[in-house]
């Protein structure tokens, strides 16, 4: 039997145990809300700065309209002036009154298109940042998907891909001709991991010379290669890798994480991303 003292010395380290977990929990919920305010906050500002660089490029357009226009203009009254001073006999006061009408209209002109282009050029450079934020933003979006949870249900819409990761299905059905079936995913998980690293070589290009660097030289003798021993389902996924990586992570072709739209095998739009990652945020503040 417990004595007194020892029963109350129990109740009191499970007190204090209890709560330090009650503490413990509340710092928790605390650091929880207070992250996910801050995916909320983020994801109100990527879409502010998407609408941003819409509207700016929906502006450059127009000014494009206004420049072209301006430049008919002018050209237009300079084609006037000099025919007026170039007509012999036209030396009349009313001429003269005449040019300077038309000088004085052309040189509003000229000093518009100083202004449309001094404007042209404060676009442009709200355009680069805006387009360097967006990368940004977009980046944050994709971690934030990650976070909640967006990669790991296959059924989402919106998921994240490894762009120019190959997957050992696609060298397992030849390799199931050849080997038994354990056997074969393991043959397949090491020929998959060999042209992953043959695709990260950055001395093997395969791509057409003088023409878009998307289009693959089907004469390249590895491809061939590949398709012969592989077959195609291979070769497709090999070609597919290299077309994404191409141009891609400072030229160095390592697979990188990329929103995608799973339902219509594209790369996602920020909208989509945005919405879904704001559902993924909603469910979760609602399970806690």
């Amino acid at each position: 039997m417990w004595s007194g003292n020892s029963l109350l010395q129990k109740c009191r380290e499970r007190l204090r145990t209890n709560a330090t977990k009650s503490n413990h929990l509340m710092l928790a919920e605390m650091e929880y809300q207070k992250a996910n305010e801050n995916v909320r906050k983020l994801l109100e500002q990527q879409q502010k700065e998407k609408e941003t660089a819409l509207n700016n490029a929906k502006k450059l357009e127009e000014q494009f309209h206004v420049k072209h226009n301006l430049q008919l203009e002018i050209k237009h009254l300079t084609g006037k002036l000099q025919v007026i001073k170039l007509t012999p006999g036209n030396e009349t006061s009313e001429t003269g009154k005449r040019i300077a009408e038309l000088t004085e209209e052309l040189q509003d002109k000229i000093d518009e298109m100083e202004y449309t282009e001094n404007y042209n050029q404060g676009l442009i450079l709200q355009e680069k940042k805006a387009a360097v934020e967006l990368q940004e933003a977009r980046k944050f979006v994709l971690d934030a998907l990650q976070d909640l949870g967006g990669q790991t249900s296959d059924k989402a819409q919106i998921g994240i891909r490894m762009m120019g990761e190959l997957d050992p299905k696609a060298f397992l059905n030849v390799c199931r001709k050849y080997f038994p079936k354990d056997d074969a995913e393991v043959e397949s998980v090491k020929i998959c991991s060999k042209w992953q690293n043959e695709i990260k070589n950055p001395e093997w290009r395969p791509f057409k010379s003088g023409k878009e660097s998307e289009v693959i030289n089907e004469d390249d003798m590895k491809l061939k290669e590949l398709k012969e021993v592989y077959g195609e389902e291979a070769y497709a996924a090999v070609v597919t890798a290299l077309i994404e990586l191409n141009g891609s992570s400072g030229g160095s072709r390592v697979p990188f994480p990329e929103l995608w739209n799973q339902r219509e095998g594209r790369k996602a739009k920020s909208k989509e991303a945005v919405q879904h990652a704001i559902k993924l945020f909603k469910a979760s503040k609602r399970r806690r």
